[in-house]
C-alpha cells in the first residue's frame, strides 16, 4: 500500500555499507500512520537472536518517529522494538535488538512502524535511512558446552 506522504527509494549515495541503503523522505501533516515496510525471516524456535542494523536522519521532525519492531511470524505480537528515531540530523547509528523465538516459532517479521502520536494532528518531515540489517544466533544457544568438547 503507498502512502502519498511518504518517498521510498533505494539510496546508492547515502549509505553505510554495501551499495545501497532504504530512504524514507516524510512529508505527512496529519497522524500518518506507517507500517509499510517488512520482511518475513525464517528462525528456530527457542533461540535468541540479535538483530543489528544502522541508521540515520536529516532534518526530521514528529513528535512520533519510527520504530523497527520485531513480530513473532504465527502470533505477530511483538517481541522487541527499537527505541524511536531521534529527530533531527544524526549520522550512521548502530541499534542493536535481542529476543527469544517463541517456542513454535518458524519466523518472524522485521517492520518498520511509526507508533500513533495520541493527536489528529501529528506531522511528520524529514528523512531517515536505513542500512545493513543482520540477523544472527546469539547467547546461550550457541555457547552451551556438549559432552566431549
Amino acid at each position: 500500500k503507498t502512502v502519498p506522504e511518504v518517498q521510498l527509494g533505494l539510496d546508492t549515495r547515502n549509505l553505510h555499507g554495501g551499495a545501497r541503503s532504504l530512504r524514507l523522505t516524510f512529508t505527512g501533516r496529519t497522524a500518518l500512520s506507517f507500517s509499510n515496510v517488512s520482511q518475513l525471516v525464517v528462525v528456530e524456535p527457542a533461540t535468541r537472536y540479535r538483530l543489528e542494523y544502522h541508521v540515520r536522519t536529516s532534518d526530521l521532525k514528529s513528535a512520533s518517529t519510527l520504530v523497527v519492531e520485531v513480530l513473532d511470524g504465527a502470533q505477530g505480537g511483538v517481541l522487541v522494538s527499537s527505541a524511536q528515531v531521534p529527530n533531527g540530523t544524526q549520522d550512521w547509528q548502530q541499534v542493536t535488538l535481542d529476543f527469544t523465538t517463541p517456542a513454535q516459532a518458524e519466523a518472524i517479521t522485521v517492520r518498520l512502524n511509526r507508533p500513533p502520536c495520541g493527536e489528529d494532528i501529528c506531522p511528520i518531515f524529514g528523512k531517515i535511512w536505513y542500512d545493513d540489517f543482520s540477523l544472527q544466533r546469539s547467547g546461550a544457544a550457541d555457547s552451551v558446552a556438549r559432552p566431549g568438547d
